[in-house]
């Protein structure tokens, strides 16, 4: 009799994550029949979907607003099936405000919770740790960092299974040669993946490279389209905000790093992806300015990006809300390019933060802990 696996991802990296995590359970159990939230990736890995994840993923609460009835209705989805389907084990995967609520309805039905991508409480909604505690039965965790966080808190539940973007990450890259890079460099656009995002972002990063260029003719531009973005979208956005004409469109943020030479990134999972391969990183973002309030308030990490908080100092260039124009995006890019031990620095930093994330294998660790909790279920 085939066992129930019912997994819920609401981003385009917890996409990616649950892809993985969903071969591998099927490599050892062969047996088992997958369904839930998520999007291409998790479908094409083997999961037979209840609803989309793309769109969900927002970021900011005007954001949030906006999109709150569609999320509702996909809760509600979400939640219907799980009380009549009453699978054997629920795998969440980051998205806390959806996930969170979740778990409390597996926990009332007596179905097992393991949170994969364990909610950042670390940097805000710290209350939310008692939640976790009452509902999750297993945390798999991805920063080294959590892991006292977590035990000094009372989870005894929580277990380190290493980073995921390990096992999908590409060679640590070395540099080219100086003259090329200063010459004739390629810089790498990262606007992100939620559409509020690519929205605010991208004409700031299009308009920065546009000031790139004029300082460094010889410069030449790649731009990612996300999982979930059409790149005809992504090449007519660029054009409307005022793209240089040496500037390609390519499908994701790989195609990307394996070529670039400084990255512009909007803060996110794909900085880290960006310091894995060892290509030097400005970090970008900004919100609404209600959202951003909030969050001042709230967050309590001294730094944005995750490179930056596994290394303990601003070894990526963060700029934030205000600081967020293409004016500075060019001056701390052109920065970067033109500046050879300051570049040199910061690719020694990324790699130590690539060895501080541990080795391969986190979705095979993470689905032996995964099927350890089937039990004789």
């Amino acid at each position: 009799m085939k066992r129930t696996i019912m997994l819920v991802a609401g981003e385009a990296s917890g996409d990616l994550h649950g892809a993985g995590l969903i071969r591998a359970m099927a490599e050892k159990d062969p047996f088992l029949f997958f369904c839930g939230i998520g999007g291409d990736q998790m479908r094409r890995a083997g999961m037979r979907p209840i609803a989309d994840s793309t769109g969900l993923a927002v970021m900011g609460i005007t954001d949030v607003l906006a999109s709150l009835p569609r999320i509702r209705k996909v809760y509600k989805t979400a939640s219907i099936i799980l009380a009549s389907l009453r699978p054997d084990l629920l795998i969440l995967i980051d998205y806390p405000g959806f996930n969170l609520r979740l778990a409390r309805e597996a926990r009332k039905l007596g179905i097992p919770v393991l949170y994969y991508i364990s909610p950042k409480v670390w940097a805000w909604r710290s209350s939310r740790v008692q939640q976790i505690a009452d509902t999750v039965d297993k945390l798999a965790l991805i920063f080294p960092f959590e892991v006292a966080w977590f035990q000094e808190r009372g989870v005894d539940q929580a277990v380190y299974v290493g980073n995921p973007l390990m096992d999908q990450a590409p060679e640590f890259r070395e540099m080219r040669s100086d003259t090329v890079v200063e010459t004739q460099p390629i810089i790498g656009l990262l606007p992100g993946s939620r559409p509020g995002e690519i929205q605010r972002m991208l004409p700031v990063l299009c308009q920065a490279a546009d000031r790139i260029s004029k300082k460094i003719p010889g410069a030449r531009f790649v731009l990612s389209a996300a999982p979930g973005t059409q790149l005809s979208d992504m090449q007519a956005f660029a054009a409307a905000a005022g793209a240089p004409s040496r500037m390609d469109v390519v499908n994701g943020a790989h195609p990307v790093l394996e070529v670039a030479d400084v990255v512009a990134a909007v803060s996110g999972t794909v900085t880290l992806e960006a310091a894995l391969a060892g290509v030097p990183t400005v970090l970008v973002y900004r919100m609404s300015a209600f959202s951003y309030a909030v969050a001042k308030r709230v967050v309590k990490v001294p730094y944005a990006g995750l490179a930056n908080l596994i290394a303990g100092s601003e070894i990526m260039p963060e700029l934030l809300q205000e600081e967020a124009t293409a004016e500075k995006v060019c001056d701390t890019v052109c920065g970067l390019l033109l500046d050879r031990e300051r570049r040199m620095r910061h690719h020694y930093a990324l790699g130590e933060v690539r060895a501080a994330l541990g080795e391969p294998g986190v979705a095979e660790r993470t689905a032996a802990l995964a099927l350890s909790m089937l039990g004789d279920r």
